[in-house]
């Protein structure tokens, strides 16, 4: 134990293991220390001694292997019986290993080689560290190669792995190497020409390498092939794109692709969509993009990508579709059973199904939020409706008291004509007792209104239930606190001073809540009012309901393309086949549900339209069903029927107009309550995903030293390349917007490109006559002296292109608000370039806020930093 004991610290970490019932659960893991280990197995390469059994002395348990042991040790001992100084240890299932004290005697025991064991052999020897089973090193590596971005160099020859590895790490600075593994797994060969580093991936986009690097030496030129985890490399064909175990040259037939073996296609392995019967496609990766429709007057096979098929299917639906119906004969490797129809877009299938995801928890909220409000507007009409039930009640009361004051005047000067003078004091008391009577009528009536006027300057300010809208009785200044109209009696003077004295003598209301009151007041003065301002609200809440939702769905794009550089995808590597497979069968599904959104079979040719797919996207100004509405209708139609004859000619003389706007008004607020709603959900998830990326505009405040040294790696191996930001006013939404890709790319091109005609290909067809530069030249420009003498210059400022609302953009191209391009992730701003020299130059955007101003500012504002550019200047 003494000789054994761990001198140098212990590293822990953690490891997640299935425990019992197949829970996962995590634990700790304590790894020796490298140090003591060394020590370790200098000891026992001195004390320990390997007994291996064979034949049929294998068989043994180990409880007699270890008693056969025993008895030898002592049967060498030179007075038999004598116990020996030593430990028994297994070893393997064959093996048992003794522990001497005595060095000396281990020596001794190695020395006899051999001895006999029932007429089989059992060797004697030395102790040797415990090699780790190539299984586990296999294991290692697949584990390593699917959790990380790997990147594959072949043909390194004599000293070029650490030149390799010098200039991995000066033009790849953001991915730093976590590890270097060796090319082939421990039960090929090794193949030291060729190394695998594993390297992380900061910006969510994996790096782009190209597919050689060039080298020399003295007068040897070395070409160095590289392959990666999204440009893999087939040893099988020699092509990219796929590993051997999908190569579609391995074999012969339709299973071609799975490492030789080939799967034989089958009737079971056909799915029928389920948003259009007759529509088939094969849950397979390798035939993704093929469809069969049932409902073409000649059935066949659909191809609806851009690409070219590799591999085409010759398999047909079952016997009870209409393709069987029909009597059709199978169509193998005709060109007649075929049509090419591309209508999908693989660049951007994945962000519509996660736009189709998203949508749908935003419809579901907003249809709780949508409940809500019918409810809080039906207890509030009902409210209203007892009130004026009450206030009619108190006034049929007050007349009824006016009507019987008037008869008991008349009958007191009908008496007071027949008395005497002596009967003047009588009259005065009748007098009396004719106001307090008076008084006694009307009292009620006007502490009723009295208290309900004070209830209501009580809840109103503090308490939104109190009602949507100030009294008229009540106005504020202009430091928004509440005061008394002037109308009012002095008997709601003499409450308010009572209730000021009260307040000011509880004590309980601290300056806290008055602040908290006064606050809300103010929002309350805020809300809109007429018709107009709520429309105007609605919109503005639609348009930030479209920002919030862009910033989302990019977000989810970073973290789909940050999974597929780093963990598991279609390839060796992958480790859970039922998930994988799962996930597939989703997105093959979803393939064919666009399809059926798309096409509209005439006959036997397919026409596409995009029309009622693009329906899927539009959003809803109600998610009441329509039954559920009308019933809404019928209710509130009762009701003005009864308040209208309740009202009686009061109820004819209100306009129609009034209560049409009124409606207007409600359906305006119930469209801004599920806009809120679904406005903060995503406000929400943003502020919780911004937090652990770094887009334009925090590249814009504080300085990313890893971002700009990795742009100015790019420029210097790129140079003569722009960034190209075409823009333009949204006057219906007051906002600016930039034209960039589909893929959330912004627009570069090369110098030499920066030409009208070529530009107008590429964005459209509407370009001005003119171009902007825009950056300073000082701070956006960097010049520096190459090898050869020569100077070189690296310019990151852009090319801005004004272009006109109405203007037509190329396809693939869309209007993106530019708050959506600041906001978002700066690795999808990239595309085929470096994601760090685009967000360089687009960054000087943000920091010179060029697109914080209005149409008739932006000019003037940002003209110290523009350049002004003629086509041929900016072409050259």
């Amino acid at each position: 134990m003494e000789k054994t004991k761990i001198t140098a610290p212990v590293k822990i970490t953690k490891e997640v293991i299935k425990g019992q019932e197949g829970k996962e659960e995590e634990v700790d893991v304590w790894e020796y220390p490298e140090q003591d280990l060394q020590t370790l197995h200098e000891l026992y390469e001195r004390h320990a001694v390997l007994f291996n059994f064979s034949g049929k002395n294998r068989e043994l348990s180990l409880n007699e292997k270890r008693k056969w042991v025993m008895e030898r040790l002592r049967g060498l001992e030179s007075i038999p019986g004598i116990e020996p100084e030593v430990s028994y240890h297994k070893r393997g299932r064959f093996t048992v290993m003794i522990e001497s004290v005595d060095p000396a005697y281990a020596q001794y025991l190695r020395s006899l080689g051999s001895l006999r064991c029932h007429g089989s052999v059992v060797t004697i020897q030395a102790w040797k560290p415990p090699q780790p089973p190539p299984a586990e090193a296999s294991r290692h590596r697949q584990s390593m190669m699917r959790d990380n971005y790997w990147v594959q160099f072949d043909n390194l020859s004599e000293g070029m792995h650490s030149f390799v590895q010098q200039r991995l790490k000066e033009e790849y600075p953001n991915n730093p190497i976590i590890e270097w593994l060796p090319a082939n797994p421990d039960f090929l060969a090794p193949n030291h020409d060729s190394r695998v580093a594993c390297l992380e991936v900061k910006s969510g986009a994996p790096p782009k390498l190209p597919e050689v690097w060039i080298f020399k030496r003295r007068t040897e030129r070395i070409t160095v092939f590289i392959s990666s985890k999204s440009n893999p490399f087939c040893f099988k064909c020699r092509a990219r794109g796929h590993l051997g175990m999908h190569c579609p040259q391995s074999g012969t037939g339709s299973g071609a692709g799975s490492g030789g073996r080939q799967p034989q296609l089958k009737q079971s392995m056909l799915v029928e969509a389920d948003n259009k019967p007759g529509v088939w496609y094969i849950n397979s990766a390798h035939y993704r993009g093929w469809i069969f429709d049932d409902n073409l007057e000649t059935p066949r096979w659909i191809w609806v990508l851009s690409s070219t098929p590799t591999l085409k299917p010759d398999i047909y639906p079952p016997y009870d579709s209409r393709w069987r119906q029909a009597g059709a004969k199978r169509m193998e490797d005709k060109d007649v059973g075929y049509i090419h129809k591309p209508m999908i877009d693989e660049d951007t299938i994945l962000d519509d199904k996660q736009r189709l995801q998203t949508m749908a928890e935003l419809h579901k909220l907003g249809q709780e939020a949508e409940m809500a409000f019918l409810e809080n507007k039906r207890a509030r009409e009902e409210a209203e409706r007892n009130q004026r039930k009450g206030e009619k009640g108190k006034g049929k009361k007050k007349k009824d008291s006016k009507r019987t004051h008037t008869g008991s005047r008349e009958e007191e000067a009908a008496a007071s004509q027949g008395q005497d003078q002596s009967s003047g004091m009588g009259e005065a008391g009748l007098g009396g007792a004719k106001v307090q009577s008076e008084g006694m009528n009307i009292t009620p009536s006007g502490a009723g209104d009295s208290s309900s006027s004070s209830s209501d300057r009580h809840t109103r300010p503090g308490t939104p239930s109190g009602g949507s809208s100030p009294s008229i009785s009540t106005r504020r200044d202009s430091g928004g606190n509440i005061m008394e109209d002037p109308l009012d009696d002095s008997k709601g003077g003499k409450d308010s001073e009572e209730e000021d004295r009260m307040s000011q003598d509880s004590g309980g209301d601290s300056e806290e809540d008055t602040e908290e009151e006064e606050w809300e007041d103010a929002e309350e003065e805020e809300e809109p009012e007429t018709l107009a301002q709520w429309i105007r609200t609605v919109h503005k809440l639609k348009w930030e309901r479209h920002i919030e939702c862009e910033v989302r769905l990019a977000h989810h794009k970073h973290l789909r393309n940050l999974k597929q550089a780093t963990s598991a995808g279609d390839d060796i590597t992958s480790t859970n086949r039922f998930e994988w497979l799962r996930k597939e069968q989703e997105v093959n599904e979803f393939y064919a549900a666009q399809y059926a959104w798309k096409a509209s079979p005439s006959n036997n040719d397919i026409s596409v339209h995009n029309g009622n797919y693009a329906k899927q996207f539009i959003w809803p100004k109600t998610y009441q069903p329509q039954g559920l509405k009308r019933l809404e209708q019928k209710r509130k139609a009762q009701q003005e029927a009864e308040d209208k004859a309740s009202s009686g000619t009061q109820g004819a003389e209100s306009p129609a107009r009034g209560v049409e706007e009124k409606e207007h008004i409600e359906e305006e607020k119930r469209q801004a309550t599920i806009l809120e709603a679904q406005i903060n959900v995503l406000k929400d998830q943003n502020r919780e995903l911004e937090a652990d990326t770094i887009n334009l505009l925090k590249i814009a405040c504080s300085p990313q030293g890893d971002i700009n040294a990795a742009a100015k790696l790019f420029a210097r191996h790129n140079p003569g390349r722009r960034i190209i930001i075409p823009y333009r006013w949204n006057s219906g939404n007051l906002d600016w917007e930039v034209a960039i890709h589909k893929t959330l790319a912004l627009i570069s091109a090369k110098d030499s490109h920066c030409a009208q005609d070529k530009l107008k290909e590429q964005i459209s067809e509407d370009l001005p006559d003119r171009a902007q530069m825009v950056g300073s030249l000082s701070q956006d420009r960097e010049e520096w002296e190459d090898s050869a003498g020569g100077k070189q210059t690296v310019d990151y400022r852009p090319i801005l292109l004004r272009l006109q609302e109405k203007a037509k953009l190329a396809e693939g191209m869309i209007w993106m608000p530019w708050q959506v391009v600041e906001a978002i992730p700066y690795g999808l701003l990239g595309g085929t370039e470096a994601a760090e020299w685009v967000a360089r130059g687009a960054a000087i955007l943000s920091k010179a806020d060029v697109f914080s101003w209005k149409p008739e500012y932006i000019d003037t504002k940002i003209a110290p930093l523009v350049t002004e550019l003629e086509w041929s200047q900016a072409g050259s």
